[in-house]
């Protein structure tokens, strides 16, 4: 893409005349060298002394009052429409581009008035772009002014360069545009250094150089090297055991390794017994370790239940189990609590070790009458909790241990009353005079009848807690629900 770059006095012929350069086409070559390379022409024109020199600021100025940019003017068309914007003469134009160490270079003078091409130039010249700053763009000048004639046709010589490998669609590569497949016979080159890359998947890029010679044919065999990384296989657990399949179903062997692979993309298979299938993809790129982790998922095992009785509640490991299609992980370690009213409740320890279902069968034992029986006569309400009656039982229990603690309590109180029962008495019989006589027997009257009135409410709570313990008894034998047994 062509930039207006500056205006430059050109004199083409005997009078001197103004002049504008386009910055040239690039091809192969970065911006900032083609307009190094535009700026050292204006100096070697300007060098000849046969052009005026009109400022780049007032060019770029008068075009931008025009509202035109300085980029995407490619034709003669277009550069004479420039031209008479700035006012000028005639424009130059041109291009510049590069294969390897060769580069190609072509220049133009258009008069702006006729759109005539007044002059052209084309030159290849190998060698650096130091060589074609400080020589070429003198010659170029030149040249287009009319100091030196432009040559009639092309002062080099040029040769050819022969691809061949071993190994098939290998790809040429020069200047990053592909140039075709080996073999490959690449002619009218201009003699110089080139660079090239060969390219097939699956092996290493090769870069290297060739010369090319006047006349000469060069042959540049091409041997390549696989492009080879690396695949670790980790286990995700410890002591676990699995198979690894890859390419296309190729056992690798078994547990952790690491193994080179050429560089590619492939599918792979890890198994592991009571585990599901692990299948993806990887990439393994040359030079480079991936890591692939046997991170199977466990298989899930359907669990079914024969339980009696059917209205039983089942725990599994502290969660509430609903028998309905339930599945447990290969592997897994579970505790089962099995309860129901009025029967023996259950649990027990499995571990999931096969694939295949499990069927767990378990039977609640009924809860016995006779036990409630006995259970009762050891503690009131405790054969009714046994066989599930926790208000009866609470009740039982509560008076039981109530009328236990009364009883205790004026037992205690009755031994202490009656020991003084004695004493007063003994006091009785030694008093002497009618007052002692008096007061000590009214104390030993009071004092009996203290005594009289505990043993009645020792009657009375041993009653009661007699009566509670028999109706216990008898509710445990009549009420509790139980099945003979």
């Amino acid at each position: 893409m062509r930039r207006l770059i500056f205006l430059l006095p050109l004199f083409l012929f005997a009078q001197k005349s103004n002049v504008a350069i386009l910055q040239f086409d690039a091809a192969n070559i970065s911006e900032a060298e083609v307009g190094i390379l535009t700026d050292r022409l204006s100096t070697e024109l300007v060098k000849l002394g046969s052009f005026t020199v009109v400022e780049r600021s007032q060019m770029e100025e008068v075009l931008k009052e025009q509202g035109l940019q300085q980029s995407g003017c490619t034709t003669s068309e277009c550069a004479v429409e420039v031209g008479f914007l700035l006012g000028v003469d005639k424009m130059i134009t041109g291009s510049i581009g590069r294969i390897g160490s060769l580069f190609t270079l072509s220049a133009r003078i258009i008069d702006v008035e006729t759109g005539e091409i007044l002059r052209q130039v084309s030159l290849d010249v190998s060698g650096t772009i130091e060589k074609v700053l400080t020589q070429t763009m003198a010659e170029i000048a030149s040249q287009l002014s009319g100091t030196t004639p432009v040559p009639a046709g092309p002062k080099i010589a040029f040769g050819s360069v022969s691809f061949t490998s071993s190994e098939a669609n290998v790809i040429i590569i020069i200047n990053g545009e592909e140039q075709g497949t080996v073999p490959l016979l690449m002619d009218n080159l201009p003699p110089g250094n080139y660079e090239f890359v060969a390219r097939k998947t699956g092996y290493r890029d090769l870069a290297q150089e060739f010369s090319i010679k006047s006349n000469q044919q060069t042959t540049v065999d091409i041997v390549l090297e696989f492009a080879e990384g690396f695949l670790e296989v980790k286990a995700a657990r410890q002591t676990q055991k699995f198979d690894l399949y890859i390419a296309d179903g190729v056992y690798q062997g078994i547990n952790s390794k690491k193994m080179g692979l050429p560089a590619g993309d492939y599918a792979y298979t890890i198994k592991e017994f009571g585990y599901a299938d692990l299948n993806n993809t990887i990439t393994v790129l040359d030079r480079e370790t991936v890591t692939l982790t046997a991170n199977n998922q466990p298989l899930m095992v359907p669990i079914t239940f024969q339980i009696y009785p059917q209205s039983s509640v089942l725990m599994l490991n502290g969660q509430l189990v609903d028998t309905n299609n339930f599945e447990l992980p290969f592997g897994s370690s579970n505790d089962l609590s099995v309860k129901a009213p009025k029967y023996m409740g259950s649990k027990e320890s499995f571990s999931v070790n096969n694939t295949e279902a499990i069927d767990l069968s378990i039977k609640l034992l009924p809860k016995s009458k006779n036990k409630a029986i006995l259970n009762s006569l050891l503690f009131p309400g405790y054969g009714q909790y046994y066989y599930e009656s926790k208000t009866k039982a609470l009740l039982f229990s509560i008076t039981a241990a109530s009328l236990t603690a009364l009883l205790t309590s004026t037992y205690t109180t009755y031994q202490d009353e009656n020991s003084l029962v004695s004493q007063y008495q003994l006091d009785y019989q030694n008093a002497t005079t009618i007052g002692d006589i008096e007061s000590t027997w009214q104390t030993y009257q009071n004092q009996a009848n203290q005594v009289n009135d505990l043993q009645a409410q020792l009657l009375i709570y041993g009653g009661a807690l007699g009566a509670t313990w028999i109706i216990n008894i008898v509710d445990a034998l009549l009420f509790n629900g139980l099945e003979n047994d």
